[in-house]
């Protein structure tokens, strides 16, 4: 049973942010290196920026110019989702997709079920956060709840660069039915990898999409070899 408590104050109120309307001119929008709390403590539907805390995703607009090329296509706009990925274009809040689920363009630093209210992580600071600079934009995750297991969280960081690079540096993930690559949402030509690869250049001509973990489309659960990590796709 996925836990929630009553509405409660926001502990961190950086700035008013409504979700999938913020746009460049919007004046509330963050400035250089503003950090975002997604999941201001104590964690509840009320204090996150997102309509929902379980399986919800949130619309991004970048600020400062930024925009972030991605297989072709250059983005102002990311959606954010609460289970540990990003999509292009469309959002999506589905948990424990594998890869080939997933119709649009996207980004799993490790996609599965989480829920950051789960087992009393509602009082557990910085689960999710973001940070807007006018040359990246990053998505730092702090033991980011599993909803199947409590002692199962995740932290990693990712950034996005106006050159199209995306580094994911990790610490420990610790969930086992999780999804991790890049995709273009077409799904045509995806190259299942070996996971000890760490740096892939000109990946977006690869294939479709680089898959480097998917325990949905019949990988063994995930084994802990990206902790401590970093993976890099260079463009």
């Amino acid at each position: 049973m996925k836990k929630r408590l009553a509405p409660f104050y926001a502990l961190i109120a950086i700035f008013t942010l409504t979700a999938g309307i913020c746009s460049k001119d919007d004046p509330t929008g963050p400035s250089s290196n503003d950090l975002v709390d997604l999941f201001p403590i104590p964690i509840t539907d009320a204090s996150s920026l997102f309509p929902s805390v379980d399986d919800a995703f949130l619309n991004v607009s970048f600020t400062m110019d930024f925009e972030f090329p991605f297989y072709g296509t250059s983005y102002n706009s990311v959606y954010l989702n609460t289970n540990g990925g990003l999509t292009f274009g469309s959002g999506n809040s589905s948990y424990d997709e594998a890869s080939n689920e997933v119709t649009y363009p996207g980004i799993a630093v490790f996609w599965g079920d989480m829920d950051a209210s789960a087992y009393e992580a509602d009082t557990r600071a910085h689960q999710m956060t973001y940070q807007q600079y006018s040359d990246r934009f990053v998505v730092t995750y702090t033991q980011f709840q599993d909803n199947d297991d409590v002692a199962m969280n995740n932290t990693a960081t990712l950034t996005l660069y106006d050159d199209g690079r995306i580094i994911i540096q990790y610490g420990a993930v610790l969930s086992d039915d999780i999804l991790i690559g890049v995709w273009d949402g077409t799904h045509t030509s995806d190259i299942h990898t070996d996971a000890a690869t760490m740096t892939f250049t000109n990946f977006d001509g690869l294939g479709t999409g680089v898959i480097l973990h998917d325990y949905w489309n019949e990988d063994a659960s995930y084994d802990g070899r990206y902790n401590s990590h970093t993976v890099t796709f260079n463009p």
